[in-house]
């Protein structure tokens, strides 16, 4: 995050508001590095968006009232201030990524280290994981979208104040742009959280009320308090602002009403204008709040270093990682936030020409390292073959349909006589390819109807935030279950999903209360309880047992799911002269999906579905492995790799053994059975 105040501090410099930053960024650090206790540490960033609107408002507005404020000075004020010490991070990572990285790692964070430099990486990380999710954590400058984030409100803002005010100078309409701005803005947070958390998160429609509740801090906060109150009020603040961080976790669907805790907390701290607060005014809080911003670039980094050296865990490692934060941060506060903020501080159009230049420059390099594929070469061939497995992932054949407008997508593999139909989420879209070449028939063709993070339950519907599939997941699961009853009876139905996951949460442990079930029924469970998970296998059973009615239906066991992602893990190690081959054990196995087999279990005994277990064809006695013959078969941690599905090419054909094709059912001259799926999901 930005400290955001300009290179000169304005009169009234307050600073309460750079003990605040330390506070901020203490928060992030702590949730980053996983110290225990601080699970909703993340409230840091919010914090930081609040402190940025009061000092952009104040900034803006006094300019304009003064008659002194020019939009491109107040620009480059802001990049001179942010430009510098992200540029110098961007440029280290991009060198030491030569030297270390693999070709796929390296592809990844030059696209990365654009998209910063472009101030758009918020953009860019909406559409990959979300943020707190595991794959978010390999990402080596993805907390650079707050500062993407950041230059994109401080552009709007400044644009949406000028504007008005050369047709009415006035406070009061700036007052009231800012009001109405930040109901809106609180209103989109609140309604999309639910069902696309990633934009809610990382977009500025859903976080700009969060910058508009200072800015309105910073035109109604002129009246004297007393100091017994401005006590008070700070404690209030604080108070809302430490529960939040120890008591919410990215559990709670984020930002949404939530949020409204830090950023109350946050309000009330810079409303109570205290000089003399022990807890901001401290010399240590001082020291930090001035280099807040380059220990907010810093520390990142180092987090992920940990991830790769896995040392998340290690309370040593841990305190390293912390301790060389602040020594960094005091070097890039000093090097490149001070001394070039006093080279670029004299001519304005020089300043804009150096900056641009070293923007181009990192822009260039980051585009010519993607356009190489991530520079093969560099380590030794076995590091970027075994990383390239990452990629390995069968793409969509021809015959696919999809839309913006409906859920879910339909392929069919092989001709257009259906002797068989695959359903479910991301798991199914990785044994598709098997499931259609071991056809008996190669004039048959396969119908695979899919939707990541849905699971083939037709009563199921989606907790917020846990799994990208929000309300069409339901939407989905009915079309598919109109379509099979237009299929002739006789046509086996196969159903793959990752299960365990939506009954257990992502962590997959019962019991863990951090783990909320991604589906619900009657209710919303906070944690997989007994009555929830008994819930949970009845309609499992009663999905499966209502296809069996009209045609053989087969439950595919749940993958093994490895505890890292195997090709990422099994190269990094291999770059530093490290063999590691990921596997988990049976035991392991049966205790994580003990809840999804006993239930398919049960639909075996209920109506004579039939079952399929992977464990026949990618484990031994022991132990499943994530690496065949020194390649791994997945592509992260729990979808298999298209090498990996080829194992399961034998099991699937026992879906096909006697079986006979059956005609597309649509009429002649009607669409396609791909379009017809999509037309029935919306």
């Amino acid at each position: 995050m930005t400290n955001a105040n300009p290179l000169l501090p304005p009169p009234g410099f307050r600073i309460d508001i750079n003990g605040l930053r330390a506070w901020a960024v203490v928060l992030v650090m702590l949730y980053h590095f996983g110290v225990p206790g601080f699970a909703g540490g993340f409230i840091g960033v919010d914090i930081f968006f609040v402190i940025s609107g009061y000092l952009m408002t104040s900034i803006i507005v006094g300019g304009l009232a003064s008659g002194q404020f020019k939009l491109h000075r107040f620009l480059l004020a802001r990049l001179r201030r942010v430009l510098p010490a992200l540029l110098v991070i961007c440029a280290t990572l991009l060198l030491l990524g030569w030297f270390f990285l693999n070709a796929v790692d390296y592809k990844q964070l030059a696209a990365e280290a654009f998209s910063s430099v472009s101030f758009m990486s918020n953009v860019q990380y909406r559409n990959e994981a979300g943020y707190f999710d595991v794959a978010a954590h390999d990402k080596w400058l993805l907390h650079t979208w707050s500062l993407s984030l950041e230059l994109q409100f401080y552009f709007i803002f400044a644009v949406l104040m000028l504007i008005p005010w050369m047709v009415w100078p006035s406070s009061r309409i700036s007052r009231k742009i800012i009001a109405w701005g930040a109901i809106i803005s609180l209103a989109i947070s609140v309604l999309i959280t639910p069902d696309i958390p990633s934009a809610a998160f990382y977009l500025l429609p859903a976080r700009g009320w969060e910058f508009l509740a200072g800015g309105l801090v910073a035109l109604n906060s002129s009246r004297a308090m007393a100091p017994n109150r401005r006590r008070l009020i700070e404690g209030c603040g604080f108070a809302l602002v430490i529960g939040s961080a120890v008591l919410l976790s990215p559990q709670h669907a984020w930002p949404g009403a939530w949020a409204l805790l830090p950023v109350s907390g946050a309000v009330l701290i810079l409303l109570a204008n205290n000089p003399k607060s022990p807890l901001t005014c401290s010399k240590f809080a001082q020291w930090l709040g001035t280099r807040s911003y380059s220990a907010y670039l810093w520390h990142w980094p180092l987090v992920v270093l940990l991830g790769y050296l896995n040392s998340t865990r290690e309370p040593l490692a841990i305190a390293l990682g912390m301790m060389t934060t602040l020594v960094l941060a005091d070097i890039s506060y000093r090097w490149f936030e001070q001394i070039p903020a006093r080279w670029l501080s004299q001519k304005p159009w020089p300043a804009w020409a150096t900056l641009a230049a070293a923007m181009i420059s990192i822009a260039i390099a980051a585009i010519l390292i993607g356009r190489a594929s991530g520079v093969q070469g560099r380590l030794p061939p076995a590091v970027d073959q075994i990383a390239a497995e990452a990629e390995n992932r069968h793409p969509k054949p021809d015959s696919c349909s999809d839309s913006w407008h409906a859920p879910g997508t339909s392929c069919i593999y092989g001709g257009s006589k259906i002797a068989a139909v695959l359903v479910g989420d991301s798991h199914a879209t990785v044994v598709a390819s098997a499931f259609a070449a071991a056809r008996t028939d190669v004039n048959s063709g396969v119908l695979a109807l899919i939707y990541p993070g849905c699971i083939t339950i037709f009563t199921a519907k989606m907790a917020p935030g846990v799994f990208r599939a929000g309300r069409e997941c339901f939407q989905f699961n009915r079309a598919v279950r109109e379509m099979l009853q237009t299929l002739p009876a006789g046509i086996p139905v196969v159903l793959v999903s990752r299960t365990s996951a939506y009954a257990l949460g992502l962590g997959g442990e019962v019991g863990n209360a951090a783990d909320r079930p991604a589906v619900y029924f009657t209710r919303e469970y906070a944690r997989p309880e007994a009555a929830f998970l008994a819930e949970f296998s009845a309609e499992l059973i009663k999905s499966a047992c209502e296809l069996r009615r009209r045609r053989p239906v087969y439950l595919m066991r749940p993958i093994p799911e490895m505890p890292v992602d195997v090709p990422k893990a099994m190269a990094r190690a291999l770059a530093i002269g490290v063999v590691y081959q990921p596997q988990i054990s049976l035991a392991d196995y049966r205790e994580h999906h003990e809840v999804v087999l006993m239930a398919q279990d049960k639909a075996v005994a209920s109506c004579a579905v039939e079952l399929l277990d992977p464990r026949d064809y990618l484990c031994n006695s022991a132990v499943c492995p994530g690496v065949i013959s020194g390649r791994p078969i997945y592509y992260d941690d729990d979808h298999l790799s298209e090498y990996g599905n080829t194992f399961l090419i034998p099991m699937f054909r026992l879906v096909f053994k006697g079986g006979l094709g059956h005609e597309n059912p649509l009429p002649a001259g009607s669409v396609s059975t791909s379009d017809a799926i999509l037309h029935q999901s919306r």
